[in-house]
């Protein structure tokens, strides 16, 4: 399903990702998943982390990926997903949930402006030098 998933984002299917992700998940604390199943396997993921914040002197949760099979989409899995992260915020003592979004993503943003609101910051991504 993360292969789907990588797709779906414009990513080739990669064993190598797919592994180190894993690893990640099962051999540390760095990256979490949550997973909802039902008679027919898997249907949907999410992948969160902790972050310190340091301005505030709190934790947050950072959510990496969300994803549900198209087959199961409208069924309210991303909205489970969501509502049990946001749900660790009262009982983890988070001071917030984070995550991002493309602009485009209207299905998406219909949904996670349900949760939270959108932020004022600007992301940026710098990529080493080659």
């Amino acid at each position: 399903m993360f292969d789907l998933y990588r797709e779906s984002a414009g990513y080739a299917p990669s064993p190598e990702v797919s592994a180190r992700v894993w690893s990640w998940i099962t051999a540390s604390e760095t990256l979490q998943a949550l997973v909802v199943e039902d008679h027919s396997g898997l249907i949907g993921f999410a992948h969160y982390r902790h972050f310190p914040r340091p301005i505030v002197g709190d934790e947050g949760l950072y959510l990496d990926d969300l994803f549900t099979r198209t087959r199961a989409r409208g069924r309210g899995i991303a909205r489970l997903l969501l509502t049990h992260l946001r749900g660790e915020l009262s009982h983890g003592g988070f001071g917030i949930l984070r995550w991002t979004t493309l602009p485009g993503n209207e299905p998406a943003r219909h949904l996670y402006e349900q949760f939270g609101t959108v932020s004022p910051s600007v992301t940026y991504n710098a990529l080493p030098e080659r």
